[in-house]
């Protein structure tokens, strides 16, 4: 089954905007070759303290570096807001159209991401499960960040 196929999906029935004690990582970047985001994500990832939540979120950014040398982004990119408590790293991209979140916890298993797509789209907005698809998800990701910005 692929992260893109429908019945992957089950629906959110609320999703928040970001809090304001959210930091920003990589306001007004591109995404291609060596991006100084990638670097701020691997500092990020060294302040998580559960290394179940930390593996995810490294293997995660691990899987958006190699899909960078795939899919570049070229644009100019919102900030990258990020999170951590106690049991969860949270990281949310919101753009003008659409937003995406990726929320990890300790089991890899219940970590999950969302997309909330253009106004336009019938959808209004859905969450899946990661299942330790990290290259998948990060493929689909900037190839979605290309097509749509």
């Amino acid at each position: 089954m692929s992260i893109t196929d429908d019945s992957y999906y089950r629906p959110q029935m609320s999703l928040s905007w970001y809090d304001s004690n959210y930091s920003g990582i990589g306001r007004g970047w591109h995404l291609n070759g060596n991006n100084p985001l990638i670097t701020d994500l691997c500092t990020f990832v060294s302040n998580i303290d559960e290394q179940s939540i930390q593996e995810q979120v490294q293997a995660f950014v691990a899987a958006l570096s190699s899909s960078l040398k795939v899919f570049p982004i070229d644009n100019e990119l919102p900030d990258l807001f990020t999170d951590i408590i106690p049991g969860n790293a949270y990281l949310e991209w919101a753009f003008d159209t659409f937003r995406f979140g990726f929320s990890f916890v300790n089991n890899p298993m219940e970590s999950e991401w969302f997309l909330i797509p253009p106004e336009d789209d019938i959808r209004e907005g859905y969450r899946y499960f990661i299942e330790g698809k990290y290259q998948d998800l990060a493929d689909f990701v900037l190839k979605y960040i290309r097509s749509n910005v």
